[in-house]
């Protein structure tokens, strides 16, 4: 009998801690140090113990499945080497207005309102899917983005504000991948939008603090 990972569940490891996001059920949780070594045992090799395969199965962690069917690597994206905000300015002179960032926001803000999680980030594979990898492009149009952003009346809230950021590059067909990042003690969620390892709308010793647990 195999075992796979449940599907719509994102994991990374932190401190010595497996800390699952569950797309699911909208929620972040962690496992003891105890079951988090069983479970990177069996993400190396697929196996453990009984007792922690058990719990697992039990936790809806892992559940029958033909091995490889589903990725058992924790979330990974290149480490943030330079960020846009903390760049001189090299913005677009086009492909965003104030009025079009605005209605994007807005727009953005409902959708995390009223949409379960799970929405929003299928919503973001399917569009990511379709798009060009141009980093230059997108640090250019995220420069300028930040920078109409910052002229409007909108409190900074990160899924949001990157999920708008997405949106003025989906409408370039220019790819970005939205980052979720995690850290313990106290626990903290945080994302950001990211194209290779530059950052577009966060300071690199920011992102740094926080361990990806989902990239898409």
């Amino acid at each position: 009998m195999h075992h796979i990972l449940r599907d719509q569940l994102a994991f990374c490891f932190c401190d010595n801690h497996a800390v699952f996001l569950d797309e699911r059920h909208d929620r972040y949780f962690q496992l003891s140090a105890k079951l988090s070594k069983a479970f990177r045992q069996f993400t190396d090799t697929g196996a453990c113990d009984p007792d922690s395969t058990d719990t697992l199965v039990e936790r809806g962690i892992i559940v029958e499945g033909d091995w490889g069917a589903t990725p058992l690597t924790p979330a990974s994206i290149d480490v943030p080497k330079r960020s846009v905000i903390e760049s001189p300015e090299r913005g677009a002179t086009k492909g965003c207005s104030l009025l079009g960032v605005a209605v994007t926001m807005h727009r953005c803000r409902r959708k995390v309102a009223s949409l379960p999680l799970s929405k929003l980030l299928n919503a973001r594979r399917k569009a990511r899917a379709r798009l060009l990898t141009e980093p230059e492009k997108a640090i250019a149009l995220a420069a300028r983005f930040n920078r109409l952003r910052r002229r409007l009346p909108f409190s900074p809230e990160c899924l949001p504000d990157s999920l708008a950021l997405l949106a003025i590059l989906d409408g370039q067909s220019i790819a970005a991948d939205l980052v979720i990042g995690i850290k313990l003690n106290p626990f903290e969620a945080h994302c950001w939008v990211q194209s290779a390892d530059c950052l577009l709308n966060e300071a690199v010793d920011h992102a740094r603090t926080f361990t990806p647990v989902q990239t898409l």
